[in-house]
């Protein structure tokens, strides 16, 4: 499906001093999000790696319902919001975070909500099997799965001209501890059978392929990308960053509204 399509790099700048890092990079999501929805541009690529340990919440969560919000604060962990839709997750070191910018018009299949899961998931096999990684499995409604394993999770804003999809790739992370701030979630997929976060989760690692997330990014620019010219964020898109970060996504009115 996706066999053809080549992305630009978006080359991200780095967190500034005084910013939270996890805050700032869910800003500059959107900042750019909306760059795209209001300029237009290419299909492009966004990679980076979680610092720290933090919890994500999706836009439509209870903060309450899907995180163990004592323990968060007894050990320091911030418990953030994200603006796409999707499930709760554990953002760490070990990670990938992959974000797609896709407009609607490349494919008839980002039409729909499961045609572009499909088309992203295409994307996602493809930098993978660069590295050998063999079985990858789309599973319903937003997980790629490796022997029946939830691998990656995946969450999407969509809007009148380009969609957002970005996931969260478990690479050389330990995914034990990462269940221990989350509840057990009220909706899982099919495929969960009841399983604990513990018997759940995977990683590349877990599945015999021995890569780190920074060979890991690399296969994926190379795969995806190739050696076109990256994409420049503009000024204003860094500068909106900064604001939704301080005014947005830094204050609890925004990650407890729920």
């Amino acid at each position: 499906m996706a066999e053809d399509a080549r992305l630009r790099f978006i080359e991200s700048p780095a967190p500034p001093a005084g910013e939270s890092p996890p805050v700032f990079e869910l800003a500059l999501e959107e900042a750019l999000f909306r760059f795209f929805e209001r300029e237009g541009g290419p299909p492009a690529l966004r990679l980076w790696r979680p610092r720290s340990l933090c919890v994500v919440l999706g836009t439509g969560r209870p903060a309450a319902r899907d995180v163990k919000l004592s323990l968060c604060r007894e050990e320091d962990v911030p418990v953030l919001r994200r603006f796409s839709g999707g499930g709760t997750v554990v953002h760490s070191p070990g990670q990938l975070c992959f974000s797609f910018f896709l407009p609607f018009a490349l494919h008839p299949s980002l039409r729909t909500v499961e045609g572009s899961y499909r088309f992203v998931f295409s994307l996602v096999e493809r930098a993978l099997s660069a590295l050998g990684v063999e079985g990858l499995a789309f599973r319903e409604p937003c997980d790629f799965a490796l022997d029946d394993r939830k691998v990656s999770g995946n969450a999407q804003r969509r809007g009148r001209r380009f969609l957002l999809h970005h996931g969260t790739l478990l690479v050389d992370c330990d995914p034990a501890p990462l269940g221990r701030f989350l509840n057990e979630p009220d909706e899982a997929p099919a495929y969960r059978r009841g399983r604990s976060h513990r018997d759940f989760l995977t990683t590349l690692k877990n599945r015999g392929y021995n890569t780190s997330v920074e060979e890991t990014a690399s296969a994926f620019r190379r795969a995806l990308c190739g050696a076109g010219t990256p994409f420049e964020i503009p000024d204003c898109v860094v500068q909106e960053a900064f604001g939704l970060a301080r005014e947005k996504y830094a204050l609890d009115a925004w990650t407890f509204r729920r």
